[in-house]
């Protein structure tokens, strides 16, 4: 029988004193929630997973291929792309000139800010927008590098009601419409079990528990 081919598999993945040794595996086209309390190692195995931080042991599969010594940005131009949750910005642009320093303005940054959500005008400034205004910037500039996973810390967290709303419908439309997974890590174990097809929860860099929805309701 051919051995499952994932998407994305880490094994044995470690960043001493941050991360226990652990495996992470992702499908095509499923939203997955890396869930715990702060401190419990979320976003530095997320920078793991993305190529922002070196492991310390372990290997990362991307596609069949092994990436585990590849930098972010070459992980990127494959599809891997990670947002982080306080995202780079030009605070002097535009919303277009920023993607333009992604992509030349042409038909695509109308398609990126498009699929990103993004709700306001392409001349507003980068510097002038709330959190959840510079998520979808920074959504739309992922968007440009086509992604087929995308690692996103912490989205959710300071958003009004009505902004998370948006900012979860829009990623399911991703992943409905684009067929493109979803990775993200959450504080508010509850809020985000329900949005997650599966959840990994994380406790003190160590997985305590993993599994889709209906298993973890007890939490």
């Amino acid at each position: 029988m051919a051995a499952h081919m994932w998407l994305l598999e880490a094994q044995n993945l470690e960043k001493r004193g941050l991360v226990e040794p652990c495996r992470v595996a992702i499908e095509p086209a499923e939203i997955v929630g890396i869930l715990g309390p702060r401190g419990a190692g979320k976003t530095t195995l997320l920078e793991l997973l993305a190529g922002a931080c070196r492991p310390d042991g372990g290997s990362i599969e991307w596609s069949g291929k092994l990436v585990t010594k590849q930098p972010m940005h070459r992980r990127a131009r494959q599809g891997l792309v990670y947002v982080p949750r306080e995202p780079a910005l030009f605070s002097s642009c535009t919303v277009e000139e920023e993607l333009a320093s992604v992509a030349q303005p042409d038909a695509r940054i109308g398609d990126a800010l498009r699929a990103a959500g993004w709700p306001g005008p392409v001349g507003a400034r980068v510097g002038g927008l709330t959190r959840a205004q510079r998520l979808h910037v920074a959504l739309a500039r992922a968007m440009l590098l086509e992604p087929r996973l995308l690692l996103l810390d912490e989205p959710f967290a300071g958003l009004l009601p009505g902004e998370l709303a948006h900012l979860q419908t829009t990623l399911r439309q991703l992943r409905a419409e684009r067929s493109i997974s979803i990775v993200f890590t959450g504080s508010a174990v509850r809020r985000d079990l329900s949005y997650s097809d599966r959840a990994i929860i994380l406790f003190a860099g160590r997985i305590l528990r993993e599994g889709p929805l209906q298993d973890l309701r007890s939490l």
